[in-house]
């Protein structure tokens, strides 16, 4: 398998997951509607990215939200519990403009 072909297969796996988490994410605090914000914005650019077959930027932007939201929890900042795999995929909200 080529690594470009690989590298997509894996954005589209952990965007998947993250798209499906992304609902379940609740803000405990003001930091965390934040960092529910933008986590909502970097899977908003990986998605974007994947679309342009800009493997490397989507990966990195799909990292980039799991880091957050994973630190936010850690830090009781937000709270989320990861749906099952058969979870339906829900829209995700655009960023606000100043963000």
């Amino acid at each position: 398998m080529s690594l470009e072909l690989e590298l997509g297969k894996e954005t589209e796996k952990w965007l998947s997951k993250m798209e499906k988490l992304y609902p379940n994410i609740n803000a405990l605090n003001k930091k965390g509607e934040e960092l529910v914000v933008n986590i909502g914005a970097y899977i908003s650019d990986a998605r974007n990215f994947f679309r342009e077959n800009d493997l490397i930027k989507a990966f990195e932007a799909v990292v980039w939200a799991w880091a957050i939201a994973e630190i936010g929890k850690m830090l009781d900042a937000v709270d989320y519990i990861e749906p099952n795999e058969d979870a339906e995929k829900k829209p995700i909200p655009k960023p606000p403009a100043n963000a």
